[in-house]
C-alpha cells in the first residue's frame, strides 16, 4: 500500500486529548507570539541589506496612481516614466504587483509612511502563522502543531527579513495557505470545493506576490503523481483551482516580460551580459552551505532525523515535504537564486519534517520526543527575539538631515555602486519628506539614481558636457558619491562610474562636505559618503518638477551601536 494514502490517514485534523486548552487559545498564542516577533519596530524601514524601498515606493507609486487616477488613467506609460525619472525606486515589472497592491490599500487607510510598508509585512505575518498552524493540524494535535508553529515563525532568518519591508513573509503566507487547501484536497477521495479554492486563490497570490513561489506548481504535480491520485486532476473543482493558478503565474510571467524582463533576465543569468554558468559546482552547493544558518544546527539536525524516521516508518504524505525541498533546491540552484534570504521559502518541509521525527522518536516513550520538542521550540524562539536589524551610520542620517535642509527645490544625483550605500542612502532620500512644517515632499528635491540616468550615456549624448547640461536642466545642483566604489562591469556600474567621475573631474561640481561611516557587519566597513554642489548659480526650473502634491514622511534611521544580525 502506499504510504501517502494510508488508510490509517484522517480526514480532517488530528483529534486532540479532552480538556487542556480551549479552542481559541492556539490562535491567540501564535497571534501573541507574531507581535512580539514581527511587531517591533514598525516605523523603523531599514533596508540595509534588502529591496525594502523598492517595494516601499512600488507601494506608493500605486497609491499615488490612485489617487491622480485622472492623469494615470489617460496616459499610464508616460505616468509611469515620468514617476520612475523622479523615483527610480520603483520597480513594478521585476517585482509582482499584489504586495504594492496591498501596501497601497494600507497606505488609504493609515496614510502614506514606512509604517504602511511594515504594518503591510505584519498583517502577512499573522496569516503566515495561522495558515501554517491550520496547515499543520492536518498532520499533528494541538499541542504539537502549535509548537511547529511557533518554530516556524520564530526561525531567526525569517524573523530578520520578515521585521522589513520584504516579500518572504507576504509570499510564505500564502504558500502557507495554499498547502493547507492542496493537502486537504489531496487527503480526501471527493476534494471540496473549499479545499480546490483555497489552494488555487493562495497559489496565485503566492506567485503574484514574489515569483519565487511558482515552485508550487510543479511540487503539486509531483505529489498527485507519488500518491497516485490523478483522477483529482478530472475534478471540476481541481480544475477550476488549476485554473486560477494559471491565469495568476500567466499574468506574472506577461508582466515580467513586458516591464521587467530584462532586469529579470539579469538576475537569472539569462542575458547577452550576464549568462550564468548553470553548472558550477560552488552554484549548486550555495544551499547545502548554507542551510545551518538558513534553519539553524538543531532545526537541520531534527529534520535530517525526522527524514529517515518518516521514510522508515512511511508515515503518510511525506512525499509532499520531500519534493518541496528537493525542487526549491533545484530550482534555485540552475537558475542563480543565490541568497540566503530565499531559504524562507523551504523552512516549512524542514520543519514539518523535525516534527514527524520527534513525534515518532519513542513510540513507547512519548515524553522524550515531546522534551526534546518543547527545549527546541523555546530555544527557537529565544533564538528569534534577539534578532536584530543591523543599524544605520550616523553618516546617513546626517547626509539626509543637511539635504533636507539644503537641497530643496533642486535635485540630487546619487552614485552608489555598492552596498550599503544604494539601498540606505539613495532610497531612503527618495522617500524623505523636508523636515520643516508646511513643506510638500516635491519641495525635499528629486534623488536620481546614477544607473537609471548614466548607464547609456554614450548612446543619449555626445559627450560628457551634454550630460551634464542635461542634469543641469533636471535641476541636479547636488551629486553624492560614495568611496570606496567596486563596481560590477556586468551592470554597469564601470560606465556610470567613467561618467560621475569625469564631471567631477571637469570641474563643474566642488566638494562640500564628506561624512565617514562605519559599517560593523558589512565586508567593507569603511566607507565616506562625498556631497558636491554645482559651481555655477541655478534657477530652479518649475517644468522640470514632478506635480504630485501628497503628503510624505520623515524617517529616523535606526543607530547601529546597539545592532546585532542572527
Amino acid at each position: 500500500m502506499n504510504p501517502d494514502v494510508a488508510a490509517t490517514d484522517s480526514e480532517g485534523p488530528l483529534p486532540s486529548k479532552r480538556g487542556g486548552w480551549p479552542a481559541y487559545a492556539p490562535v491567540l498564542v501564535l497571534v501573541l507570539l507574531t507581535a512580539m516577533l514581527y511587531g517591533r519596530g514598525l516605523t523603523q524601514s531599514r533596508g540595509v541589506a534588502g529591496d525594502s524601498f523598492h517595494h516601499l515606493l512600488n507601494g506608493i507609486f500605486l497609491h499615488d496612481a490612485a489617487s491622480d487616477a485622472a492623469a494615470a488613467i489617460s496616459d499610464p506609460l508616460r505616468f509611469g516614466k515620468d514617476y520612475y525619472r523622479h523615483y527610480p525606486a520603483v520597480n513594478l515589472g521585476y517585482y509582482p504587483p499584489l504586495f504594492a497592491m496591498t501596501e497601497a490599500a494600507t497606505m488609504a487607510v493609515v496614510g502614506v509612511s514606512n509604517l504602511a510598508g511594515q504594518l503591510t509585512v505584519f498583517i502577512h505575518a499573522i496569516a503566515m502563522a495561522l495558515f501554517a498552524y491550520a496547515w499543520f493540524r492536518r498532520r499533528l494535535d494541538r499541542r504539537w502543531a502549535v509548537a511547529a508553529a511557533a518554530v516556524l515563525i520564530s526561525t531567526p532568518l525569517l524573523v530578520f527579513w520578515g521585521t522589513d519591508i520584504m516579500l518572504e513573509v507576504p509570499a510564505l503566507a500564502y504558500m502557507l495557505g495554499a498547502m493547507w487547501g492542496f493537502e486537504q484536497a489531496l487527503r480526501s477521495d471527493r476534494p471540496t470545493w473549499s479545499s480546490a479554492m483555497l489552494c488555487g486563490i493562495c497559489t496565485a497570490l503566492a506567485v503574484l506576490t514574489k515569483q519565487h513561489a511558482i515552485l508550487l506548481l510543479p511540487v503539486f504535480v509531483v505529489s498527485i503523481g507519488l500518491t497516485r491520485r490523478w483522477r483529482h486532476l478530472l475534478s471540476l473543482r481541481i480544475i477550476t483551482g488549476v485554473t486560477i493558478m494559471v491565469i495568476g503565474a500567466g499574468a506574472v510571467v506577461a508582466m515580467t516580460l513586458r516591464i521587467g524582463g530584462a532586469a529579470v533576465g539579469h538576475t537569472l543569468g539569462h542575458t547577452s551580459q550576464h549568462v550564468a554558468d548553470r553548472f558550477n559546482v560552488d552554484q549548486w552547493l550555495f544551499y547545502m552551505k548554507g542551510m545551518p544558518e538558513i534553519l539553524t544546527w538543531p532545526t537541520l539536525a531534527l529534520a535530517t532525523l525526522g527524514l529517515v524516521i518518516s521514510l522508515r516508518r512511511r508515515v503518510p504524505y511525506t512525499s509532499p515535504l520531500v519534493v518541496w525541498v528537493v525542487l526549491f533546491y533545484l530550482m534555485h540552484s540552475y537558475f542563480k537564486g543565490q541568497n540566503l534570504r530565499y531559504g524562507c521559502l523551504c523552512l516549512p518541509p524542514f520543519v514539518l519534517l523535525a516534527v514527524h521525527g520527534l513525534k515518532d522518536l519513542a513510540p513507547s516513550r512519548r515524553w522524550i520526543g515531546a522534551t526534546v520538542m518543547a527545549l527546541w521550540t523555546v530555544a527557537t524562539i529565544v533564538q528569534g527575539t534577539l534578532v536584530r536589524q543591523p543599524g544605520v551610520p550616523a553618516a546617513y542620517q546626517q547626509a539626509a538631515d543637511l539635504l533636507a535642509e539644503k537641497a530643496p527645490p533642486f535635485a540630487i544625483l546619487t552614485f552608489f555602486p555598492d552596498f550599503p550605500g544604494r539601498p540606505v542612502t539613495c532610497y531612503r532620500l527618495a522617500a524623505e519628506k523636508q523636515r520643516r512644517a508646511g513643506r510638500r515632499f516635491d519641495d525635499f528635491g528629486h534623488i536620481l539614481r546614477a544607473g537609471q540616468v548614466l548607464g547609456n550615456w554614450r548612446e543619449r549624448w555626445s559627450d560628457l558636457d551634454a550630460v551634464n547640461a542635461e542634469l543641469r536642466a533636471w535641476n541636479v545642483k547636488y551629486l553624492m558619491t560614495e568611496l570606496p566604489r567596486p563596481v560590477n562591469p556586468f551592470a554597469g556600474e564601470d560606465v556610470v562610474a567613467s561618467a560621475v567621475d569625469g564631471i567631477i573631474a571637469a570641474g563643474a561640481f566642488r566638494e562640500i562636505h564628506r561624512w565617514p561611516a562605519h559599517w560593523e557587519e558589512k565586508h567593507m566597513p569603511h566607507r565616506t559618503l562625498i556631497l558636491y554642489e554645482r559651481r555655477e548659480p541655478m534657477t530652479f526650473d518649475a517644468r522640470a518638477t514632478w506635480p504630485m502634491k501628497l503628503a510624505r514622511m520623515g524617517i529616523t534611521l535606526p543607530s547601529s551601536k546597539a545592532s546585532t544580525t542572527p
